[in-house]
């Protein structure tokens, strides 16, 4: 498992300028780019998985609004070195960022 100090070296790799290039380690419904993963994603995915889309796509939004201050709270729990407390909010920035673009795409 990587040291603290590796997830400062990530920064880089979290630029946002770039996310159209973004590809998921998994696909959603059939897309790997994170960018064009939408709620007819999401449902396909819950189709595939035998659940209902509806309570599916609730839930991921769910989990979407509550990990902003999730991140937030376990920053602040952390007994974190200033260097690795900016590193970490950095990080925090950037996902909060993208958890921005994904709810806009869940209306999709």
């Amino acid at each position: 498992m990587p040291g603290r100090w590796s997830l400062a070296g990530e920064q880089p790799k979290l630029d946002l300028a770039r996310h159209s290039k973004v590809e998921l380690a998994q696909k959603i419904g059939g897309e790997y780019r994170a960018d064009h993963s939408g709620e007819r994603h999401w449902r396909r995915l819950a189709h595939s998985a035998h659940v209902d889309g509806d309570e599916f796509c609730h839930q991921i939004t769910t989990m979407a609004e509550l990990l902003p201050a999730a991140l937030d709270e376990t920053i602040i729990e952390l007994d974190l070195s200033e260097v690795e407390s900016a590193a970490a909010t950095r990080i925090a920035t950037a996902i909060k960022k993208w958890v921005s673009i994904c709810l806009s795409h869940l209306g999709d």
